[in-house]
C-alpha cells in the first residue's frame, strides 16, 4: 500500500523552525491527509433508502346495492266526501187575481114635498159589485240542498317499497405500494475543476463625427442708385427801385439706376465622418483544472408512481 503521507511533508515535520510554522504545516498535512483517506475510503461509504415499488395481487372489493323490497298492507283511508243534504221548505207565492166582490150602498131617496111640508127621505140600500185585483199567496213547498263535508273511511290495500342495502363483493387484480430498500455506495467523480482569470481585449466601434470648416460665398443683389446732374435756370424780378434783375439758381435732378452690388457671405459647412474607438473589456477566462471527488451516485431507482 502507498504510503499516505508524503516525504516533502515529513522533512518539513522535522527541519521546521519554529511551533508556528509547524502548525500551519501540520494544519496542511492533515487536510491533504484527509482527502486521500476520503479517496481511498470513497467506495466503503454507503447508505440505505427506501422506494415505492409496486406488486399485484387480487383485492376484495367490496360494494353497497340497493334492493327494492316491496310488501301491501291493509290501511285505513279516510277522506272528506262533500255530499246534499236536502230539506223542504215552504214559501210564499203570491199572484194577483181579479175577484167579485159586491158591497151594499145606501142612497138617500126624497120624496117631493107640496106646501110646508118638509121632504120625506129614508136611505134606501143598494148593491153595487165589480171585479177588483187583489193578492193571492199560497204556500209552495220548495226543496233547498246545501254541501256537507262528511268523513269517508274505508280499509284498502297500499303497497310501500324500500331500498334494502347489500354487499357485492367480487375479486378484482389490484396493485399495491411496497418499500423495498435500496444500498448506494459514494463514488470517485472525476470532474474539471475551473480557475478564472482576467484578461483584456479591445472592443471598438466606429463613433460619427461632424468636421465643420468656413466657406465664403459671393452674393450679389440689384440696387437702385441715384445719379444726379445740377442745372441753372435764369430768374427774373421786377421793382421800381432796381427794375429788373435777374440771377442763376441751381437745380438739382435725380434718376435712380439699378446697379449689381455684390459681397463676400461666410457660411458653415460640415461633413459626417467616422472615428474607431476602442475600450478595453475585461473578461474572465475559465482555466480548466482535472480533479476528482467523492459524491453519491445519481439515484437509478426511483419510487414506482403507478400505484
Amino acid at each position: 500500500m502507498q504510503s499516505l503521507i508524503p516525504a516533502s511533508i515529513v522533512l518539513l515535520l522535522v527541519f521546521s523552525p519554529g511551533p508556528t510554522e509547524s502548525k500551519a504545516l501540520l494544519s496542511g498535512f492533515v487536510e491533504s491527509l484527509k482527502d486521500s483517506v476520503d479517496d481511498l475510503l470513497c467506495g466503503y461509504k454507503c447508505r440505505q433508502f427506501s422506494v415505492k415499488t409496486c406488486r399485484e395481487e387480487q383485492k376484495k372489493v367490496c360494494k353497497t346495492v340497493y334492493k327494492k323490497v316491496c310488501n301491501t298492507e291493509e290501511v285505513l283511508d279516510c277522506h272528506d266526501e262533500y255530499r246534499d243534504e236536502c230539506q223542504t221548505v215552504y214559501a210564499d207565492v203570491c199572484k194577483e187575481e181579479l175577484k167579485h166582490k159586491c158591497k151594499t150602498m145606501y142612497q138617500e131617496v126624497c120624496e117631493p114635498a107640496y106646501g110646508y111640508n118638509a121632504p120625506q127621505c129614508e136611505s134606501v140600500p143598494q148593491e153595487m159589485c165589480d171585479y177588483v185585483p187583489e193578492n193571492v199567496c199560497n204556500k209552495v213547498p220548495k226543496e233547498k240542498c246545501t254541501k256537507k263535508k262528511v268523513p269517508v273511511c274505508q280499509t284498502v290495500p297500499k303497497k310501500s317499497c324500500k331500498n334494502m342495502p347489500d354487499q357485492l363483493c367480487k375479486m378484482v387484480p389490484s396493485v399495491r405500494a411496497y418499500k423495498t430498500s435500496i444500498k448506494e455506495c459514494k463514488v470517485n467523480e472525476f470532474y474539471e475543476h475551473l480557475t478564472y482569470t482576467t484578461k483584456f481585449h479591445n472592443e471598438c466601434e466606429k463613433v460619427p463625427k461632424t468636421v465643420c470648416h468656413t466657406e465664403y460665398h459671393q452674393i450679389c443683389e440689384q440696387e437702385k442708385m441715384p445719379i444726379c446732374s445740377t442745372t441753372y435756370e435764369q430768374e427774373c424780378t421786377h421793382s421800381y427801385e432796381h427794375g429788373k434783375q435777374c440771377a442763376q439758381k441751381p437745380q438739382e435732378t435725380c434718376t435712380f439706376k439699378e446697379v449689381e452690388k455684390c459681397h463676400q457671405v461666410p457660411f458653415e459647412a460640415c461633413e459626417n465622418h467616422y472615428e474607431e474607438k476602442c475600450v478595453k473589456i475585461p473578461k474572465k477566462v475559465a482555466i480548466k483544472e482535472p480533479s476528482s471527488r467523492c459524491v453519491w451516485p445519481q439515484r437509478k431507482h426511483k419510487d414506482d408512481e403507478s400505484c
